[in-house]
């Protein structure tokens, strides 16, 4: 419906309304008047008003001007610090709180701040991909003005909140309590293939690669000992236990999101009809955690292939007897097209995702750790899928291709300021470590200073 501009229509004016409620627990009246959003409350006569004169959240844009605004200067209290960040906010010297009546006039549009954030407008018609044609966090306006490490929605609700009980000092808003959300992509759920033309095919490869015979040998005693007794001789099937048991120490709950599909070379190849994939499925279940599925690489832009894995994954889960109450996701390589993704989630019957984080950057890809519910702007349609966005991932902070950090205090300070940020926002601390990544002798030491 739209492509370069996506203006606030009335299913946008919905979406806000029911995110309003979702998060502060507060029916509002939405209505855009000219250039104002006005706000106002059933039998009260007061409103609150915001400029809507700047159209910029509403281009796919991540070069919006930029400022910091002083909240200790109006007598705001802030979240964290007074300086809090204001894309689209044209002076940071600007006094934004008005009075027109008895109403409230806040000349920064906190409004078209949340629809352009949580709907990732910046990355509509954005041709600066990655590899993998995903959207890197070190091109977006949060981490070119230094800001990828705040949630600034939730310190400019924060703003608002105090705004809204200026106006209306006796309507309940919503508290929330925050909690962690830990969580673990199956991408590899043996360390040695069992699948026996994969066992041949490495063999041919190890022989054409002139390896010596004690390597190949090796290899066959290690696929034996795991076709035998892989409980005990795989570590990525073990490490599944592992993470099971040390998050219940610190009353955590866990999901594991399980592929169910293969179509690219990058799509591991497993079934979720394997008798040890089954077991651990069933053992995850009756120990009071929870599964999802890991859509494959390609299935963020095929709506087709979405809904087979998505059949498939749903039918598996029968056969065992399961019947989830809300089907989850998260994306393969965290690929996310804004534009198409979120539909095809909401079509194939998904109810919650977990994808919206970076690959190469860790912190608040939607400025928020609420999670919320999505709006297509493309098709100005509201979706039935909520957001969980993901803040932190073990492959970003480690791995050479990205940050490439070391185990040291810094680092551990460095997501730790994240997860704090997470936690006193009253929202989640959402954190991805894969079972398969626990290789170095670090990688436990810094896990578990994570979840506790």
């Amino acid at each position: 419906m739209y492509n370069n501009y996506f203006p606030l229509t009335n299913n946008a004016l919905l979406w806000l309304q029911i995110y309003f409620y979702d998060r502060l627990g507060i029916n509002f009246n939405i209505a855009l008047i000219n250039d104002r959003i006005e706000l106002s409350i059933n039998g009260n006569e007061s409103k609150l008003l915001f400029n809507n004169n700047n159209k910029n959240f509403y281009y796919p844009n991540s070069n919006l001007q930029f400022n910091l605004w002083d909240s200790k200067k109006e007598n705001f209290e802030s979240l964290f610090s007074r300086l809090i960040p204001a894309p689209g906010l044209n002076n940071g010297n600007y006094l934004l709180k008005n009075y027109i009546g008895n109403n409230i006039y806040f000349k920064y549009n906190i409004v078209g701040l949340i629809f352009w954030n949580l709907n990732r407008i910046e990355e509509f018609n954005n041709e600066n991909y990655d590899s993998h044609n995903r959207f890197p966090g070190n091109a977006s306006n949060a981490y070119l003005n230094n800001y990828l490490n705040r949630p600034i929605i939730d310190e400019w609700i924060y703003i608002f909140i105090q705004l809204v009980k200026e106006l209306w000092p006796n309507v309940p808003i919503k508290k929330h309590n925050s909690k962690k959300m830990i969580s673990c992509d199956v991408d590899l759920p043996f360390e040695i293939e069992l699948n026996k033309m994969s066992f041949f095919k490495n063999i041919i490869s190890l022989i054409k690669n002139k390896n010596n015979y004690d390597i190949i040998k090796k290899y066959i005693k290690n696929f034996y000992d795991l076709s035998i007794s892989i409980e005990n001789g795989d570590n990525y099937y073990n490490n599944i236990r592992w993470i099971l048991d040390i998050n219940e120490k610190y009353n955590n709950k866990v999901i594991f999101y399980f592929l169910s599909g293969s179509t690219h070379p990058l799509d591991p190849k497993y079934s979720l009809n394997n008798k040890l994939i089954r077991n651990i499925i069933l053992e995850i279940i009756s120990r009071g955690h929870d599964v999802g599925i890991h859509p494959s690489y390609m299935t963020y832009i095929d709506g087709k292939l979405m809904n087979k894995q998505v059949s498939n994954f749903n039918k598996s889960l029968k056969n065992l007897g399961l019947d989830l109450q809300q089907l989850k996701s998260r994306q393969h390589f965290l690929r996310w097209n804004s534009k198409l993704t979120p539909l095809i989630l909401h079509e194939s019957g998904i109810t919650n995702d977990s994808t919206l984080g970076y690959a190469d950057q860790i912190g608040f890809r939607c400025s928020t750790s609420h999670s919320y519910r999505m709006y297509d702007p493309v098709n100005d349609k509201l979706l039935g899928l909520y957001q969980s966005p993901l803040l932190l991932m073990e492959t970003t902070v480690f791995d050479k291709r990205y940050l490439n950090l070391p185990y040291d205090f810094n680092t551990l300070s460095k997501v730790n300021d994240i997860k704090n940020k997470a936690m006193a926002s009253g929202g989640s601390f959402n954190m991805l470590w894969h079972n398969s990544s626990f290789n170095d002798k670090n990688d436990k030491v810094f896990y578990i200073e994570l979840i506790k």
